[in-house]
């Protein structure tokens, strides 16, 4: 639920008082920031895997709303307003949590750093996959793109035809 909570505060400051993508990015990176920076000094961690009081857990929560709420504003900032589209956006939100990944193994990136990285990318990642396959016509979110969900094999009836027959 903290999850579409986050995702609602960006769309509405954007939608609904006009507040640009660019400007939400900033904040909530700040914001989520700010969260890291009150988080870390108290509790000597930032790790998921040590939340074992209601404060700690409340830092959780937290830094998951601005994760969210940052993560839908550079979502569609880089889908939308930079123009990049739906689905070139999610291939790169997946690239980049790819290089994470590869970092984290390859050269031993922090794993606490490389897991926050990550899923602060995995809302514009679904948002980006999400909207691209929810899109028709030829706008799509992109440019060029052409998406339309499959259509069943032409053997069998279509939708028009058994919905008449019953």
């Amino acid at each position: 639920m903290i999850s579409v909570v986050g995702t609602l505060i960006t769309d509405n400051l954007v939608d609904n008082f006009g507040i640009s993508l660019h400007t939400t990015t900033i904040i909530f990176a700040l914001v989520l920031a700010v969260t890291f920076t009150w988080w870390y000094p108290v509790e000597k961690t930032l790790s998921i895997h040590s939340i074992y009081t209601r404060r700690r857990e409340g830092f959780s929560w937290l830094a998951i709303l601005f994760t969210f709420a940052l993560g839908t504003a550079a979502g569609d900032l880089i889908a939308e307003k930079f123009g990049l589209g739906y689905l070139a956006s999610a291939l790169l939100m997946a690239a980049v949590i790819c290089a994470i990944t590869a970092l984290r193994y390859g050269v031993k990136l922090n794993a606490v750093l490389a897991f926050w990285l990550a899923y602060i990318l995995t809302r514009p990642l679904g948002a980006s996959l999400g909207d691209f396959l929810s899109s028709t016509g030829t706008w799509a979110g992109c440019t060029g793109c052409n998406w339309a969900p499959p259509q069943p094999p032409s053997c069998l009836p279509s939708s028009s035809s058994r919905s008449s027959s019953t």
